[in-house]
Parts: C-alpha cells; sequence; structure tokens
C-alpha cells in the first residue's frame, strides 16, 4: 500500500511539474495573387540586416521553380521552400526578386511579441511560436493572415 501510494505521489509532482521555454519566430509564408503565368520561374530571396534600409545583406536564395517550390491554386501560386529557416521571419528585413517582371518587394519592420510557453518536465518535445503583430511591404502597411500560418499575400 505505502509503494502504491508513493508511486501515485510522485507521479502527480512530475506531471504537475513545467518548465518554461522561450518560444521562437515563426515563418512567414508567401504567396503571390494573380501573377502572370510563368513569372515565377526565378525568385529571388535576400535576407538583410534589420533597420539598415536594405543596405547589410545576410544571405540569399535563389529559387527555381521545380517539383514543388511553387504550388498553384487557383489564381493562387504559394511559395513552398522547404525548411522553415528559408521563410521571411522577424529580427531582419527581406527583398523578393521575380526577375521575369523585374519586380522587387520589400518586407520590413516585422513587429512581434516574445512569449514564452510551458513544457510538462518529462516532455522532450516542445514549441511555441512568438506573435508576429504587423509588418510593411514596399513601405506600407501590410495585412498578414494568421491562422494556419503566417501568410503574406503579394497582388
Amino acid at each position: 500500500m505505502k509503494k502504491a501510494l508513493f508511486l501515485i505521489t510522485i507521479t502527480i509532482v512530475f506531471s504537475s511539474c513545467s518548465r518554461s521555454i522561450d518560444c521562437i519566430d515563426p515563418p512567414i509564408y508567401i504567396s503571390f495573387i494573380s501573377f502572370p503565368p510563368n513569372s515565377l520561374e526565378k525568385i529571388v530571396i535576400k535576407k538583410f540586416g534589420k533597420d539598415n534600409n536594405f543596405q547589410n545583406l545576410i544571405d540569399t536564395l535563389q529559387v527555381t521553380t521545380g517539383v514543388g517550390s511553387i504550388i498553384k491554386s487557383g489564381d493562387t501560386s504559394h511559395l513552398s521552400l522547404g525548411n522553415p529557416k528559408n521563410y521571411p521571419k522577424p529580427g531582419f528585413d527581406w527583398q523578393i526578386f521575380i526577375p521575369s517582371i523585374n519586380r522587387t518587394i520589400s518586407i520590413s519592420d516585422i513587429n512581434k511579441v516574445d512569449k514564452t510557453g510551458k513544457c510538462a518536465a518529462m516532455q522532450k518535445d516542445c514549441f511555441c511560436d512568438n506573435e508576429i503583430l504587423g509588418l510593411r511591404v514596399n513601405n506600407q502597411a501590410a495585412i498578414l493572415q494568421n491562422y494556419p500560418a503566417y501568410t503574406l499575400f503579394i497582388k
């Protein structure tokens, strides 16, 4: 009886314990609305240091359309970059260049709220996302869809 009571007590103590974790910055998925056919065959994504007028280039990703990189749905083309680290996220400014139509889309002022989450003491895979409050596209306030994921629709 004492063993059973001890095991129940230990189980309750460990299951009620939790630890705080820092949430991560979520990716911002990109979708293009009503872009001309074949205009998205090549896309260049540039990552810049934040708040320096796109002067401090950190990284460049060139995307050419292949299987799965552009997913069409009606008049909307969703950019699929695989790894979430390839997508725009807070902490940087971004440019998306579409060479076929010579268009550059600048994304800046990504405002977010840093959050913390709770993780059960015995749980190993815990995560949570910070909240993105807004951003600017070509220096204009933009609407960001936030469910089920943060998605920026570009026209």
